[in-house]
């Protein structure tokens, strides 16, 4: 009999909560998502769907608390890793795209570091490397992939271009995840539309 295949990311009677245990915010939720499938989340503000992506992570708030059976990337439960390694799962095997791009850009730094700071944590590239798989990048979530660019700061972008950096940023490691936290939120109807597009083709 062939064993079922692991799912990329399974979640088990996951809780969070603020002060009292007793009244969640999110309430034993249960998922699961297979390697090039899309699962989408739907509530309204404040029902606990950041949290609830947030606590992959290990990205709560602080003052959060969490209780889960089971957190499992690829079959192996990271409630069990030590606090450095979950940390490694970001920017690593897990990509994030915030709900807002301005203050989750670093406004002091060019989009050339931004991009390139988890690839120089994650895989210790070379400067040559980097600015060669920033500018792939860029091509890829269609920014214009030039120097021009890559020295741009955050406040010279557009809204639409600020978030293209957040999906290139996401994308720099090639992670086997990418969670997206209500990615269009700041953006106008028809900028929504092409972003979405762009997430289905990537």
């Amino acid at each position: 009999m062939t064993p079922l295949p692991r799912h990329l990311l399974r979640m088990e009677d996951l809780s969070v909560w603020f002060d009292d245990p007793a009244r969640p915010a999110v309430d034993r939720v249960s998922l699961s998502v297979d390697a090039g499938r899309t699962l989408a989340l739907v509530g309204e503000s404040g029902s606990g769907k950041s949290l609830t992506a947030m606590s992959v992570l290990d990205l709560l708030p602080g003052g959060a608390g969490r209780r889960a059976a089971a957190i499992e990337l690829d079959g192996d439960n990271v409630l069990d890793w030590p606090a450095k390694r979950r940390r490694e799962l970001r920017g690593g095997r897990i990509g994030t795209i915030f709900q807002e791009p301005l203050t989750a850009l670093n406004p002091l730094h060019r989009v050339e570091r931004q991009i390139g700071e988890a690839m120089r944590i994650h895989q210790g590239l070379g400067r040559a490397a980097i600015r060669q798989r920033c500018l792939n990048l860029l091509e890829q979530v269609e920014l214009p992939a030039t120097d021009d660019m890559l020295q741009r700061y955050p406040h010279q972008l557009s809204g639409g271009q600020r978030q293209r950096v957040m999906i290139a940023m996401a994308l720099a490691n090639d992670p086997a995840l990418l969670i997206a936290d209500e990615p269009t939120t700041a953006l106008d109807v028809t900028i929504q539309e092409t972003i979405l597009d762009l997430l289905r083709r990537l």
